[in-house]
């Protein structure tokens, strides 16, 4: 009977741990999936804007990142995405958990044509029991990087 319990309360635990790991895996699946339609959302924005650039702006505390972002317009007006607009707050501070890393402080997205204004390729970083890499190519194509 003893040697039943250990093997179930082994089998638990192993189960749990596998869950546990696949839940944070999904987690940072979905917020690389919410930064993605965030900065699609801002290239947009730049194409119907016709007049100005759209940003997005990678929060730092001094020269660490701290996994928040916003997205503005030239004239330095926030632009919310519609898609995210109920859980703003809730999708920022899932982002705080990751180790968000961009490859700079802003992107820019320019009007009509919807290139980053770098005119190279940048590549933003998450991970947490895991990594997932955004590209943003010289064109404006964003994609993850499998």
């Amino acid at each position: 009977m003893l040697v039943v319990i250990i093997i179930v309360g082994v089998t638990l635990s192993i189960v749990i741990l596998s869950t546990k790991k696949h839940i944070e895996k999904m987690r940072l699946k979905k917020a690389t999936q919410d930064l993605i339609g965030d900065l699609q959302f801002a290239q947009e924005e730049a194409k119907a804007m016709g007049t100005q650039s759209v940003y997005v702006a990678f929060g730092k505390q001094g020269s660490v990142y701290t996994g928040t972002y916003t997205v503005r317009r030239g004239d330095g007006s926030k632009v919310i995405n519609p898609l995210w607009q109920e859980q703003t707050e809730e999708k920022r501070n899932e982002m705080k958990n990751f180790g968000l890393k961009p490859g700079t402080d802003t992107i820019e997205f320019v009007t009509r044509t919807a290139f980053v204004s770098s005119g190279t390729e940048t590549m933003i970083t998450l991970y947490k029991n895991g990594t997932r890499t955004i590209r943003i190519s010289p064109l404006g194509q964003v994609k993850e990087v499998k």
